[in-house]
């Protein structure tokens, strides 16, 4: 992107142009998909268990001019805005519904961030990992191995 005394120019793509020294700034826009780990999220469910969630997150600049102009650090913006996005999602679903009906949440997820990164002009995608640990009282069974065994019909008892 090409900035001429702080107004939006031309997009300028690869190769050779000339710059107005002082006059003319440029800001490079990366537009490959970039993966991103999200750090283990630790929220409550809606029946009252704590649970951590791992996630990795795809993104990438959809339109260049959009996600300069609407956004600082558009980087940043995009990963909080999954972070929250993950935290709403398994705030309003109970322990069951997460281990049976990861689809669901995944849509939901889908559908937080779509909502979220069309301000900011970049297309993303959130996938929850498989593994998820809870604690308290009702936490009866082993996410850790993507599964929804309960401990007592678990396959290794």
């Amino acid at each position: 992107m090409l900035f001429r005394l702080g107004r939006l120019g031309t997009t300028k793509g690869p190769g050779w142009y000339w710059l107005i020294p002082l006059i003319d700034r440029i800001v490079k826009v990366d537009q490959r998909t970039i993966t991103y780990q999200l750090e283990t999220q630790e929220t409550i469910t809606r029946d009252g268990v704590a649970v951590r969630v791992n996630a990795v997150l795809w993104f990438r600049a959809d339109s260049p001019v959009q996600v300069v102009t609407s956004v600082e650090d558009w980087r940043g913006a995009t990963i909080q805005a999954a972070e929250t996005a993950l935290r709403d999602a398994i705030g309003q679903s109970d322990l069951d519904n997460m281990l049976k009906d990861r689809v669901a949440i995944n849509d939901r997820l889908q559908a937080l961030l779509r909502e979220a990164s069309l301000k900011m002009g970049c297309r993303d995608r959130l996938r929850r990992d498989q593994g998820c640990r809870h604690s308290g009282a009702d936490a009866a069974c082993d996410c850790s191995r993507g599964r929804g065994y309960s401990r007592e019909t678990r396959p290794d008892h």
